[in-house]
């Protein structure tokens, strides 16, 4: 019903004594369990994306440097891949989407990643890094 995501780290007690990301099996749980009066379209959207990643493989996380995140950072066949995910990207969440993506593309020495969305697509070419704005019909692991 839940999957626990925890910070990555390289060791296996720092991931342990991380704080975790909560992700439900079923929005609806969320709708249910929800006191907010908005529809929180951003976090459902989220849910659903770790749900897809998870349905691939165990190996999944979140990174956090101390100034910026990024949504998903999981292995696949021995290859570390960067997610973020972004309901809309405008331009109040542009700049923080690309930069968490690139803290962690730049953590893990990659050079692509990925940002979905709903329905907007996009490249995005930031300090030699490329960034595949997609939408989420187009995810496929």
């Amino acid at each position: 019903m839940l999957n626990l995501v925890p910070r990555f780290s390289w060791s296996v007690k720092g991931q342990m004594l991380s704080e975790k990301k909560v992700y439900v099996v079923d929005n609806g749980l969320v709708n249910v369990a929800s006191v907010s009066a908005s529809k929180d379209l951003g976090r459902k959207f989220e849910n659903t994306v770790c749900w897809s990643i998870r349905r691939k493989t165990k190996n999944i996380w979140y990174f956090s440097d101390g100034n910026s995140e990024c949504d998903f950072i999981f292995k696949l066949n021995e290859e570390y891949l960067a997610v973020q995910v972004c309901y809309e990207m405008n331009g109040d969440n542009h700049e923080r989407e690309i930069n968490g993506l690139v803290s962690a593309l730049r953590f893990f020495n990659l050079r692509e990643g990925v940002i979905i969305t709903i329905n907007q697509t996009d490249k995005i070419l930031v300090d030699g890094y490329s960034i595949q704005v997609i939408p989420i019909y187009e995810f496929d692991l």
